[in-house]
């Protein structure tokens, strides 16, 4: 078969190598998200220790009775606990977008085995069409192996864009705990 008579097989393999690099990019991302996910434990335990020495500071200016000293400390308190509340914000974050990478994963390697049922129909269609085809050859067993698959990815996408849906409200949440604990 003239190459010239494959461009729907070499679309094909295109496809699949782009689903394949899709299927590393998230792999990627999850890893990266796992070590965003110790930083901010560890910026979690910042702020609550943060939070503790404000006031362990507050109720030694409540002791001094300086009342620019209480407010100023009192404040400090306020800034802290917004800011540890920010650290638990984005944890829920982080663990509802490593949830959404997992998902989407999931989708992703789906959709790769969907594409390559899609390579492997496409050159049983251009055995067919070429009269190429080897003894036992059945053309519908690979557009039912096509529509399974296909319909397999399809299903884990919706899924993977519900949880990507659950981690957005979740950003927007911490970003909304972070503005509320920046200095003002």
């Amino acid at each position: 078969v003239p190459v010239s008579a494959r461009g729907d097989l070499i679309s094909a393999h295109q496809d699949l190598l782009v689903a394949t690099m899709e299927f590393d990019r998230v792999d990627f991302l999850i890893a990266e998200t796992k070590t965003q996910l110790d930083v901010a434990k560890n910026e979690q335990k910042k702020a609550k220790l943060t939070t503790k020495s404000a006031e362990v500071n507050k109720r030694a200016a409540v002791k001094s009775e300086d009342l620019n000293r209480v407010k100023t400390e009192s404040d400090s308190v306020n800034r802290a606990k917004q800011a540890q509340k920010a650290a638990a914000a984005r944890i829920v974050y982080l663990k509802a977008q490593l949830a959404y990478l997992k998902k989407e994963r999931k989708f992703r390697h789906y959709d790769m085995f969907a594409k390559r049922a899609r390579v492997e129909l496409t050159e049983a269609s251009t055995a067919k069409q070429n009269q190429i085809a080897p003894r036992g050859f059945t053309y519908a067993q690979y557009q039912t192996q096509y529509k399974d698959r296909a319909a397999q990815a399809a299903m884990y996408q919706k899924e993977a864009l519900g949880a990507k849906k659950n981690a957005d409200t979740k950003r927007a949440l911490w970003a909304n705990a972070g503005k509320k604990a920046a200095p003002k």
